[in-house]
């Protein structure tokens, strides 16, 4: 998959594609310090433990479930395939060539709801572990991307992490950039990110993307009618879910800067 993507990425790809073409391996922003690439699956470990490390000890919607730093199987199991889905972005400290940061992005289709579903009723874990599955269902379900935007797939950038020591130095909006630069350059229609945290929100505005989903954390209970999150720590307060449609035309620019037809 990595190095079908490397193809796609390629100047004779970039030749195909309408539009200019950034190149994922040619960084334009970042300090000197960092590289950004695609990771290969001889970085795959490296990647997961990167994760268990940042994402699964702080993010938000863990957190607000009580399950931060909690390493159970299905969420582990769910990482770690999204990572083998080949679309990875990581950034990499140049002088220690440890990953500093990540987004695992994944291919999403209507029928995975489905099995979400299933997998949050079938689960023998703690009713915790449970009930955030069925939140994520919930989610997905309720904006269903799909039927509003006609599409049968869409990229979806699902997890983003970037070690504390290395944050506020705009590590996280590089990744989520490259990320829509990655669905655009790989011919899908529509981007999507679900957005757990005030930051990430940030992020996704300043982009000018759709919100299409909102939804409290204080607001959601689960089937038997408990609250699911009980431990809310501000300013994480809500789950919001944007999307942007990638057009393939000869005056659509990176976000931010998409511009009419003159």
């Amino acid at each position: 998959m990595a190095k079908m993507l490397t193809r796609l990425l390629s100047a004779s790809t970039a030749a195909r594609i309408r539009g200019p073409v950034r190149n994922l391996f040619c960084p334009s922003k970042q300090p000197a310090e960092y590289q950004v690439r695609l990771a290969y699956p001889c970085d795959y470990d490296r990647v997961m433990g990167f994760m268990v490390e940042t994402y699964f000890s702080s993010e938000p919607s863990l957190v607000n479930a009580g399950l931060a730093s909690q390493l159970t199987p299905t969420l582990m199991h769910q990482m770690y395939s999204a990572i083998g889905g080949g679309m990875t972005i990581i950034i990499e400290d140049r002088h220690t060539n440890c990953v500093v940061g990540a987004s695992v992005n994944v291919d999403m289709r209507r029928e995975d709801v489905g099995k979400q579903e299933k997998l949050a009723a079938s689960c023998a874990e703690c009713k915790r572990v449970k009930d955030l599955l069925a939140f994520y269902a919930f989610c997905s379900r309720q904006c269903d991307p799909w039927r509003n935007y006609c599409v049968d797939r869409l990229f979806e950038c699902a997890y983003v992490a970037v070690h504390p020591k290395h944050q506020g130095k705009g590590l996280a909006k590089r990744l989520v950039e490259e990320s829509w630069v990655l669905a655009r350059d790989t011919a899908y229609r529509l981007f999507r990110i679900d957005c757990t945290s005030s930051y990430t929100t940030r992020l996704a505005e300043s982009f000018g993307w759709q919100c299409v989903f909102r939804m409290p954390y204080c607001r959601y209970i689960a089937d038997g009618g408990e609250f699911v999150f009980t431990r809310i720590v501000p300013p994480h307060t809500e789950m919001r879910i944007f999307v942007d449609q990638l057009n393939h035309y000869d005056t659509y620019y990176p976000p931010t800067k998409k511009r009419s037809k003159s």
